[in-house]
């Protein structure tokens, strides 16, 4: 599922995602709005849940990064059963995910017949992952790649991430616009935005 927060309850309009496998479903990202009467996302979550052995599926919220509009909603899920979310701090995320060489290597979430992939991407926050979806071939990048003003906090780290990213996507097909795959070479791209890296 792709929820969007409303431009009237935030200017951010944050995008949401719920990928939901046959043991659990992850919800990535929380956005911008705290007050669930403004955004009731924890009840609209759970109605969207399937139900497993008569109780609703497990579920674990993730963040791209640790910045408020992605996890401003945390709270909604907070005394939830059947809830867990990831720490937002640095060494929280890199203990839960289980990288051991922060910012190198992969994590993988099981969801039960749908594995997502962890992959560190800092340099518009320290803490930035991004998500990638085998089922669907989706790349859920948060504030790292964006059509938009982006803020990078440490540029030597955005650009090894961004190197990092596309070899990742060297073997895997990548899905921006349902129905068209694309793949990504280091250097030039299919896609359609084009990431130019500055020389170092």
């Amino acid at each position: 599922f792709i929820l969007r927060q409303s431009p009237c309850a935030n200017f951010e309009a944050n995008f949401l995602y719920l990928l939901i496998g046959s043991d659990k479903a992850l919800l990535i990202d929380t956005g911008a709005v705290a007050d669930p009467k403004e955004m009731p996302l924890a009840k609209t979550i759970l109605e969207l849940l399937p139900d497993k052995e008569h109780k609703k599926l497990p579920l674990l919220v993730a963040h791209t990064h640790r910045h408020l509009d992605h996890r401003a909603g945390d709270p909604q899920f907070a005394s939830l059963p059947s809830v867990q979310i990831v720490p937002i701090d640095l060494e929280g995320v890199r203990a839960f995910f289980g990288f051991t060489n922060w910012p190198n290597g992969i994590a993988h979430l099981d969801l039960g017949g749908r594995t997502v992939d962890v992959i560190p991407t800092p340099g518009h926050n320290q803490t930035h992952v991004a998500f990638y979806d085998s089922r669907t071939g989706i790349l859920f990048s948060g504030d790292f790649l964006m059509p938009g003003r982006l803020l990078i906090e440490d540029a030597a780290a955005y650009h090894e991430s961004a190197l990092r990213i596309v070899d990742f996507l060297k073997t895997r097909p990548l899905y921006p616009y349902p129905g068209r795959a694309h793949r990504v070479e280091r250097g030039r791209t299919r896609l359609p935005i084009r990431i130019s890296l500055p020389s170092q």
